[in-house]
């Protein structure tokens, strides 16, 4: 087994060989995992984009190139970004991924 770079998600990412194939990214798979279980993660990225002064969702649907409903949907909570959703947005708002899990966490804690 060893550690990559998966340069897409901007992630370390854990591989390993099987018969010649690469098998398994485990730390993806532990962050999707993460989103599913998080309910509040529309909260944490709608603070991110106040504290960016994003002033609406279309401007973050734009920077992020995903549309402005499924923005809307994840928002309020209605729908939970996958993985690559969840770097586009961390993208546009300007910070890491794991920012916006931390965050997502501290509010579920607060509640």
């Amino acid at each position: 087994m060893s550690l990559r770079y998966c340069a897409t998600l901007n992630l370390p990412v854990s591989v390993w060989r099987e018969e010649g194939l690469l098998v398994g990214i485990k730390w993806v798979n532990l962050i999707t995992e993460k989103i599913v279980l998080m309910e509040k993660i529309g909260d944490a990225i709608k603070e991110l984009k106040e504290f960016r002064e994003i002033k609406n969702s279309e401007t973050l649907s734009r920077k992020s190139n995903l549309t402005q409903g499924y923005i809307s949907k994840i928002l309020s909570n209605k729908q939970k970004p996958n993985l690559v959703s969840l770097k586009k947005i961390a993208d546009a708002l300007e910070v890491p991924m794991w920012l916006i899990l931390l965050r997502s966490e501290s509010i579920e804690a607060e509640d």
